[in-house]
């Protein structure tokens, strides 16, 4: 009897491992595309201008398990960071940071779908878009609004970039000395880094 039970202690976690590894798997099966997005196409802004984002993204998505295309019932989340870009003056070589997280300089507009903040309220918005009148697309529409001067950039989780400039000069005098293409971000605390010349998901702007 005691074996029996000691045999069940030591089965039940590993069962339990597999358990979720099969739901997790079973979850992963849906894959979706990558939302394509456009932004107002100038490098300067005033405060108060209205810097438009629009990204639109198939409503079909791929079902490995059946190995098929599937209509998606909900619509595809998307996350962007809206940062400042800083000088980093520190002289350590391992201090990446030269943007932090800028929401509370901008008001948000709704225009098609909503928003809510990610996990980092000072960085982080989420989209929630809303799929089109012939059902091919779920799309969103959303406006930031400065309302204070300086350099910024949306950063986007996913969603590849459209315009063809993304002003990466507004970049240029931010650039860390020991690694010059490196974007260092403070996401409220936590830090990251993307490549400016590996990634279309960054487009700079400066506010007047």
């Amino acid at each position: 009897m005691k074996k029996t039970i000691l045999r069940l202690l030591i089965l039940t976690p590993l069962l339990m491992a597999f358990q979720c590894e099969e739901e997790e798997e079973e979850y992963n099966t849906i894959f979706t595309n990558e939302y394509k997005a456009a932004l107002t196409v100038q490098p300067n802004f005033n405060i108060d201008d209205i810097i438009w984002i629009e990204g639109k993204v198939s409503s079909k998505g791929f079902d490995a398990s059946a190995n098929d295309s599937i209509f998606l019932e909900n619509t595809v989340i998307e996350h962007f960071n809206i940062m400042k870009l800083q000088i980093n003056q520190s002289n350590d070589v391992s201090n990446y940071i030269n943007s932090t997280g800028a929401i509370g300089d901008f008001v948000i507009v709704n225009d098609i779908g909503s928003h809510y903040f990610g996990v980092c309220e000072e960085a982080s918005v989420v989209l929630i878009s809303e799929l089109s009148a012939d059902e091919l697309f779920f799309t969103y529409r959303i406006g930031i609004k400065a309302t204070i001067a300086g350099d910024y950039f949306v950063s986007f989780r996913k969603s590849i970039i459209l315009n063809i400039e993304r002003n990466e000069d507004i970049f240029r005098p931010y650039q860390l000395t020991n690694n010059p293409m490196t974007i260092g971000f403070d996401l409220c605390g936590k830090s990251s880094v993307r490549r400016t010349n590996e990634s279309d998901r960054e487009f700079f702007f400066t506010v007047n």
